[in-house]
């Protein structure tokens, strides 16, 4: 696991993703068959392909892959049963805590979120004790043995980090982000007059 390259990780991921299809926990989503028809097969004359780390060909250029988010590029999936009652995902987590490829830690990262992010509409309503859940096992790990390890700390930091980024841009169920909140009508402006010493000053808020 400390090891784990990126072909190695891609190959986990595949088969949790495989593993949950095949007993339900999930739903795989697969491009429409227009678009496969579309991206054809690789060439090599072509410039705006590449070839991944997967050794897989990737046709639609590497400006449009730059356009998407981290969690964006994992495989698209939909969960039919809440993360808690997926197999494996204490593997995720042996991966989050013990990794140490740089290139690879940020991928187990996104992909352990996008795992409980990604509810079905049935299941949406349990969308926020999903995220509660998730802070809370990552609280647990900072007060147990795991977490006086400041690279295990660090590394559960950047899952809080990311996960507030992901719910900052979407929302979570009815609850606005922090950005939208900022929407509406201006306010009367506030001033705060400090008169802690004879120069004072005053804060326009």
């Amino acid at each position: 696991m400390k090891s784990l390259a990126s072909v190695g990780f891609e190959f986990l991921q595949f088969y949790f993703i495989s593993l949950n299809e095949k007993e339900g926990n999930l739903r795989r989503q697969t491009p429409a068959a227009k678009a496969q028809k579309a991206t054809g097969y690789p060439s090599y004359t072509n410039a705006t392909g590449r070839w991944t780390t997967s050794y897989s060909w990737n046709n639609t250029g590497a400006a449009k892959a730059e356009e998407k988010g981290p969690l964006d590029a994992a495989p698209k999936f939909t969960l039919l049963k809440l993360p808690s009652e997926l197999k494996e995902l204490k593997m995720l987590w042996t991966l989050v805590l013990e990794c140490e490829r740089p290139e690879v830690v940020p991928r187990v990262i996104d992909f352990l979120i996008k795992v409980h992010l990604s509810l079905q509409e049935d299941l949406k309503s349990s969308r926020l004790a999903v995220l509660k859940e998730l802070i809370d096992q990552c609280m647990q790990i900072l007060k147990s043995d795991k977490g006086k390890d400041p690279r295990r700390a660090v590394r559960v930091i950047e899952i809080l980090k990311t996960l507030v980024h992901e719910t900052e841009v979407k929302g979570t169920r009815d609850v606005l982000a922090h950005g939208a909140l900022q929407k509406g009508e201006a306010l009367e402006p506030l001033i705060v007059k400090y008169r802690g010493t004879q120069k004072g000053g005053e804060l326009l808020v």
